[in-house]
């Protein structure tokens, strides 16, 4: 006679397999959201130090 306890009790025989490495999707989603942010703290830092340029040299000048 067969044994009647369902499948789901008991884990598989062999496991599932893992995909190994990383996903190159995520790490290229990864990659450009980091790149944005990089660019936009960039940009501000460039523009804070412009604008204070700007601000100093009006202030030298007569």
């Amino acid at each position: 006679m067969k044994d009647k306890t369902p499948w789901y009790i008991y884990p598989q025989d062999r496991p599932k397999r893992q995909p190994s490495g990383d996903d190159p999707l995520a790490l290229l989603v990864g990659f450009l959201l980091m790149s944005i942010f990089v660019f936009v703290a960039l940009d501000h830092a460039v523009y804070q130090v412009w604008t204070f340029a700007l601000r100093w040299w009006e202030a030298l000048r007569p």
